[in-house]
């Protein structure tokens, strides 16, 4: 089956200037300049009244079927502690409020994270379910993403998440599993792909950071050496990939300004992935 447009998201990174509570206005604005692209919202902590932030991205009429957590989410489960799971519930709630208020369907959640990463994974299986009780009762679908892990893989860490609850979904990034050299093996994974309900699309060239700042950097399609086309289309087409898709790329520059034409280009592959299957 052909990937259809309205599976296509473009993430709110893509155009996020700062994360000031103070920039939502201009964040906007730029939301009105995409036209009415469907998104993906990033929550951000400093987000303090979530009410006038939905209501603010609701005005730009915009279709926003997927909200992308707190990413701090997770990592606060790894003590195991009963207080961070008790703090960690209620940010979900709030998030899961929000996600409701813009109409969407499905949560992203780091499930673990920095600094721990999966080492402490245990205590993060075992906060799951309660996770998931609170999206089912806001109607939402949590989707725990495959983000780096130091002490597993992305893959081997998603399996012990649906064993540990049949009713989590999952976000497949493309660039994290490459970083782990999982790409190949994510689409031949039988057990993966009922799940798999969101995939985060960026290229990768072998480094996650920037050489010479170190700086964190989202590489734009063509930019690296994923064959994301094909990817893309064998998890539709060939594994029934029926759920959203993200564009997960910064067009930010080191000004703080959204580099437009360079957005422009990604976005016209990424619209691309709707029509005919190109020419290898």
């Amino acid at each position: 089956m052909p990937i259809r447009a309205e599976q296509l998201l473009t993430s709110t990174g893509a155009i996020t200037r700062d994360h000031g509570a103070n920039s939502v206005a201009v964040l906007a604005d730029d939301i009105a300049r995409l036209g009415a692209r469907p998104l993906e919202v990033m929550v951000h902590r400093v987000w303090d009244d979530l009410d006038q932030v939905a209501e603010t991205l609701r005005a730009t009429g915009a279709p926003i079927p997927v909200v992308h957590a707190d990413k701090g989410i997770g990592p606060d489960l790894s003590s195991g502690e009963p207080d961070d799971l008790d703090r960690t519930l209620v940010a979900l709630e709030r998030n899961c409020r929000f996600a409701r208020a813009l109409g969407a369907e499905r949560v992203v959640v780091h499930l673990w994270g920095l600094p721990g990463s999966d080492a402490h994974l245990h205590h993060n299986l075992a906060a799951l379910p309660r996770l998931l009780d609170v999206t089912d009762a806001f109607g939402l679908s949590l989707c725990v993403e495959s983000i780096v892990c130091l002490a597993s893989t992305p893959l081997t860490a998603l399996r012990r998440v649906v064993e540990t609850d049949e009713r989590a979904r999952i976000t497949l990034d493309l660039e994290f599993l490459a970083f782990h050299g999982e790409l190949d093996d994510a689409l031949a994974a039988d057990w993966l792909w009922p799940h798999v309900k969101h995939i985060h699309v960026k290229d990768f060239d072998g480094v996650l950071n920037d050489p010479e700042t170190g700086r964190r950097r989202y590489l734009h399609p063509g930019e690296g050496t994923l064959d994301l086309d094909g990817f893309l289309r064998h998890a539709v087409d060939g594994r029934g990939h029926d759920g959203t898709i993200t564009l997960e790329v910064a067009a930010v520059n080191g000004d703080r300004q959204i580099d437009w034409d360079r957005l422009g280009r990604t976005l016209a592959w990424f619209d691309g992935l709707s029509g005919p299957a190109r020419p290898t």
